[in-house]
């Protein structure tokens, strides 16, 4: 109504696209839009009350509710609250979370890979399939770097197959030292003979170690996976900026990491939308994604093979797909 305030308005017209982060980019971008070009002053919007997955989007955003305006709009026998929120100038939350390189499974294109920057001068990476490689190579994140660590959940090629070309590029091109960390000692032996005997990357090119200590790095939490695997596969604890973030790698189960979750905690879990032996199958996962998701857990979902379909399945849970780098 005044010629100083401006309304945006995002309509996701694609039911199938919802709980794909597709509205935090929206709204991300709306609120970079605000700030850099119009100045804008404040920042608010409202948002139905009973919307919990919008209003974490929000929140993710920088948002921080500051009212709610009751019975503003009925549903069936439903009567709909309407909360407010503002733009808070304390940082997103969104920056305490992993960000993905690919979110997919095995034979996806963009192959599962999470990241984090601890500090300004070192990125750590969850495991580095080629395809993460060639994304990095596209990005600035490795350029501004001083060091880059990986963490390798388990020696399968879609977890591991990047790593001696990044370290090859790293040393060769950037110059830059590449920390790779295994869960135990098992996986440390398969990955010296994946880097040394296999590919012959030169020792002054990485630190290789199963026994490594920073206030971000919890614990390897093993788990179960593949048969031929035994004993070889993990997850990881980590401490991010001082929230607990639980992150599964391939695992056939989730009871190893349900002991480590409380409310506020991140959980980034697989999902399979096929029946598998291997993998946590999305019917059977819902049960507990529901349950932390009311219990006040952040549950994120990734190395999906059918993303879409699994997007519709866990749509007005709570949960989310990965979020995109």
């Amino acid at each position: 109504p005044e010629t100083d305030t401006g309304f945006f308005k995002f309509v996701m017209t694609d039911s199938s696209r919802r709980g794909q982060g597709i509205g935090r980019e929206m709204m991300q971008l709306a609120v970079h839009y605000a700030r850099t070009v119009t100045k804008a002053k404040s920042v608010q919007l409202c948002v139905f009350s009973v919307n919990e997955a919008a209003k974490r989007c929000y929140q993710h955003a920088g948002f921080r509710q500051t009212g709610c305006t009751e019975a503003v709009f009925r549903y069936a026998d439903e009567i709909w609250d309407r909360c407010h929120m503002e733009l808070s100038d304390q940082k997103p939350e969104a920056a305490h979370l992993l960000q993905f390189l690919g979110r997919g499974s095995a034979f996806a294109d963009a192959q599962n890979c999470a990241f984090f920057s601890p500090d300004a001068e070192k990125l750590v990476l969850l495991d580095c399939p080629m395809s993460a490689f060639h994304r990095l190579r596209q990005t600035e994140l490795i350029t501004q770097k001083k060091e880059i660590i990986v963490l390798v959940t388990h020696p399968h090629s879609d977890h591991v197959g990047g790593i001696p070309m990044l370290i090859h590029y790293a040393y060769y091109v950037l110059g830059i030292p590449v920390t790779v960390i295994a869960p135990n000692e098992a996986v440390l032996a398969d990955l010296q003979y994946l880097i040394d005997r296999m590919d012959g990357c030169d020792p002054k090119g990485y630190h290789l170690t199963a026994d490594y200590h920073a206030p971000w790095l919890c614990s390897a939490v093993p788990t179960v996976h593949a048969p031929q695997l035994e004993n070889r596969c993990f997850g990881w604890h980590l401490k991010i900026a001082g929230t607990d973030v639980i992150y599964t790698g391939d695992t056939a189960t989730a009871e190893p990491f349900l002991p480590l979750l409380h409310a506020g905690a991140y959980f980034y879990t697989e999902a399979a939308y096929y029946p598998s032996n291997v993998h946590l199958q999305i019917d059977a996962l819902l049960p507990v994604i529901r349950k932390l998701c009311a219990a006040g857990v952040h549950v994120y979902l990734m190395h999906l093979d059918r993303e879409a379909e699994i997007a519709a399945k866990i749509a007005n849970t709570g949960a989310a797909l990965a979020p995109l780098f």
